[in-house]
């Protein structure tokens, strides 16, 4: 474990997968992060209930969005102190917060471009006396980039192969990051873990499929894998961003939903891997594919990755790096990076802007 003596930065973040809220704390006393602590907590039943029927239904009277908006900044900051109770992490040395929040929409192109996060700093604010760093979706827009993803100068900085590898993450939506050295190329790429899990919640009334066991017992419809994969989203010229609001259960076509629920996550599951594949197997001449999210604990969906992409497809954890805590270490290492005052570089632009807004601690 990382010396507490350390400057300490807390990172929060809920992905689109909605399943919880994970924190961590990390050390930076060179340039360095080193991981001190992860955890991760389960929304309240209501609350995440509410979250996954605004996703599916994206329309709410602005009194009901003020309260879950502040609602949401309550459950981070219940689960950030229990967590720094839990770990006996001290107060003092706690530098910057970083709240990603959770995203609810995701639009970052067109006139009007933005990203909307869920959860108010404030009550953080008043739980913990130190700086909130928060926004950095549409901070990284306004600097010219897409609000995501917003890790691959983090997993450049974590991971600096000596022989050019990938960096993978699975959460709701897969994005990857293409790492040589100090140099970088990442994007997102289309679904992760959203539709198995819209289809496990909406039809087997059930979070997810643990360890892809059902889906291990189907068999793949192979006309609707085809057809699925012509979606332009899954198409698009890499670097580009999207989210829940193109994978969802209305992506998949309605002939899915006359299969097997073995078979429709079979087929589901490979159109993940497939485009995940597909976009990996463009780049040449990498030497490994490290995983990380939750999408490394579906075992099925691994092995299929491993046969499509003709090598072995490890998690994190094999190289000694958190497969789960990678994401909320990325924003607590953004978070002392904007308090730092230090530019991270926006891909699309070939620029480097600060990233975050900063709700000072009173």
């Amino acid at each position: 474990m990382t010396d507490k003596s350390s400057n300490i930065y807390i990172g929060s973040m809920s992905g689109t997968s909605m399943d919880g809220i994970d924190v961590c704390a990390i050390s930076m006393n060179n340039t360095i992060p080193r991981l001190i602590a992860f955890d991760s907590y389960a929304y309240p039943k209501k609350l995440s209930t509410q979250l996954f029927e605004l996703v599916k239904e994206p329309i709410m009277h602005l009194d009901s969005f003020g309260k879950i908006n502040y609602q949401i900044g309550q459950a981070f900051a219940i689960a950030i102190k229990q967590f720094i109770k839990k770990h006996r992490i001290p107060l003092k040395k706690i530098k910057g917060v970083g709240l990603s929040g959770q995203t609810v929409w995701h639009s970052p192109r067109g006139h009007t471009p933005f990203s909307l996060q869920l959860g108010a700093p404030h009550p953080i604010s008043r739980a913990i006396s130190a700086p909130i760093v928060f926004d950095f979706r549409n901070s990284h827009i306004q600097a010219g980039g897409e609000g995501a993803p917003l890790l691959p100068p983090f997993h450049a900085k974590m991971y600096a192969f000596k022989q050019k590898s990938i960096v993978l993450n699975i959460g709701g939506i897969s994005n990857y990051t293409l790492v040589s050295g100090a140099s970088f190329f990442g994007s997102d790429i289309g679904p992760g873990n959203a539709l198995l899990d819209s289809y496990c919640k909406e039809i087997l009334k059930k979070p997810f499929d643990r360890n892809g066991k059902l889906a291990s017992k189907g068999k793949t419809k192979t006309s609707l894998v085809e057809k699925m994969l012509q979606n332009r989203e899954l198409n698009k010229r890499h670097p580009f961003s999207t989210g829940k609001e193109v994978f969802n259960l209305k992506f998949l076509p309605k002939q899915i939903f006359n299969l097997s629920h073995e078979d429709a996550l079979a087929t589901i599951t490979e159109v993940t891997a497939l485009s995940i594949s597909n976009a990996l197997n463009n780049h040449k001449m990498y030497k490994n594919i490290y995983v990380c999210g939750g999408g490394v604990l579906n075992r099925h969906l691994m092995k299929r990755l491993t046969e499509l992409c003709h090598q072995e497809v490890y998690s994190s954890e094999v190289i000694g790096i958190h497969p789960q805590a990678i994401e909320s270490m990325g924003f607590a290492w953004m978070t002392y990076m904007r308090l730092a005052k230090k530019k991270i570089l926006i891909q699309q632009t070939k620029n480097k802007a600060l990233l975050g807004s900063v709700l000072e601690a009173k």
